[in-house]
C-alpha cells in the first residue's frame, strides 16, 4: 500500500507541479509561467542576435521563423502561447518588469562566464588597422527598474594609437523606438577637447562615427550613449561594437559634424581682446579709418571666446572625469 501511494505521488507530481506553481505565482496556467518566460526571452535575444550577426545564412523570413520556432520547442511553447503570454503580462505590468528583469540577469550571468576572453581579445591595446575595441558587454536590458539608462566607455590611448584614426560606435536597438543621443569626446594632448553628438529614434541597427584630428595626439576617448526610453516598455542593445580604423582620408571631410574646444584659441582671442587696434590705425575710434564695433568684422559675428575657427557651435566647458581605462555599463543594473 506503502508502494502504491508513493507511486500514486510519483505519477501526480508533474501536473500538480505545474497547478501549484500558477497558483503560487498568481498566473493563469495557459500563460507561460514567469521564470520560464525569463529564461525564453533570453534565449530568444540570443537567436536573433546570431541570425542578424550570420545574415547571410537566413536571408528568408522562412529560415529566421525557423531559428526562432527551434527555440520556442525547446520550452514547449507555440507562437500562439507565447503571443497570449504577452498580452496576459500586458496587462499586468508588474509582472512583465519583473521577468525583464530576471531575463536580464540571465543574459548578464552568462556574459559574465564568456565574455572575459573575447574582452581581453578585444582590449585597446591591440594593433591592426581596422579592429572592435570594444571591451565590455555587448549586450545590455534597459527597463523602468534600471538604475540608469546609459551605456559609457573610457579608454586611455597607448602606443598603437595613430593620429587621424576613427572610431565607429555601433549598436542593434531591440523593441520600441527611443530616443538615444551618442556623445564621444577625444582629449587631445594639448589641451583641446573634440565632441560628436548624434540622435538617434528608430529600432535596428544604429552608429554613429568619430574622426580624430590628423594633426593631433589624442591622450583619452570616452563616450556615453543616453537611452529617453518610452515609459513601460523594456529595451534591448545587442551586439554593441567600437571599431577603429586608420585615417580614412576620403571621409575625413566628414569631420565638419564635430565641435572642437581649443584653449590655446581662447588665450589668443583674450589676449587679442585686451591688447586692443593699435592708436590710431584701422578700428581705432580716435584716429583714421574708425568704425562701429559692428563694422569691424566684416566676416559676419564674432564667435564665442573658446571655439576655434573650425568649430561651428560651442561645446560644454567642461570634460569627464580623467580616469583608467576603464567601460562602465550600467543599463544592466
Amino acid at each position: 500500500m506503502s508502494s502504491f501511494r508513493k507511486s500514486s505521488r510519483a505519477l501526480l507530481s508533474a501536473p500538480a507541479l505545474l497547478l501549484l506553481t500558477a497558483a503560487c505565482t498568481g498566473v493563469p496556467d495557459h500563460v507561460v509561467q514567469p521564470d520560464v518566460m525569463a529564461e525564453l526571452l533570453a534565449d530568444l535575444n540570443v537567436a536573433e542576435s546570431a541570425v542578424d550577426m550570420n545574415h547571410g545564412q537566413y536571408t528568408s523570413d522562412s529560415s529566421r521563423q525557423a531559428v526562432k520556432q527551434a527555440v520556442l520547442a525547446r520550452y514547449g511553447v507555440s507562437t500562439e502561447m507565447l503571443d497570449t503570454s504577452f498580452m496576459w503580462y500586458g496587462a499586468h505590468i508588474d509582472k512583465l518588469m519583473d521577468i525583464y528583469d530576471h531575463s536580464a540577469e540571465i543574459l548578464q550571468d552568462r556574459l559574465d562566464k564568456n565574455d572575459a576572453m573575447a574582452a581581453n581579445m578585444a582590449a585597446l591595446s591591440v594593433s591592426g588597422d581596422s579592429v572592435d575595441v570594444w571591451s565590455a558587454s555587448r549586450r545590455y536590458m534597459f527597463t523602468p527598474r534600471s538604475s540608469s539608462q546609459t551605456v559609457a566607455f573610457s579608454y586611455d590611448a597607448d602606443e598603437n594609437w595613430e593620429k587621424g584614426d576613427d572610431y565607429t560606435w555601433r549598436v542593434k536597438m531591440i523593441g520600441p523606438s527611443a530616443n538615444a543621443m551618442f556623445t564621444i569626446v577625444a582629449a587631445y594632448a594639448d589641451g583641446a577637447t573634440e565632441v560628436l553628438n548624434t540622435s538617434v529614434n528608430n529600432e535596428g541597427w544604429q552608429e554613429t562615427r568619430f574622426f580624430t584630428d590628423s594633426t593631433k595626439t589624442v591622450r583619452r576617448l570616452y563616450g556615453l550613449l543616453s537611452i529617453d526610453r518610452p515609459s513601460g516598455a523594456a529595451l534591448f542593445l545587442d551586439s554593441m561594437q567600437l571599431v577603429r580604423k586608420r585615417l580614412d582620408r576620403e571621409r575625413y571631410s566628414q569631420r565638419y559634424r564635430q565641435r572642437m574646444y581649443d584653449p590655446a584659441d581662447k588665450a589668443r582671442r583674450a589676449q587679442d581682446h585686451l591688447s586692443g587696434p593699435a592708436p590710431g590705425g584701422p578700428g581705432s575710434q580716435n584716429g583714421p579709418g574708425s568704425s562701429s564695433p559692428s563694422e569691424s568684422s566684416p566676416g559676419g559675428p564674432h564667435r564665442p571666446s573658446g571655439i576655434s575657427s573650425s568649430s561651428p557651435a560651442a561645446v560644454p566647458s567642461s570634460s569627464p572625469r580623467p580616469n583608467a581605462t576603464r567601460s562602465v555599463t550600467q543599463g544592466m543594473h
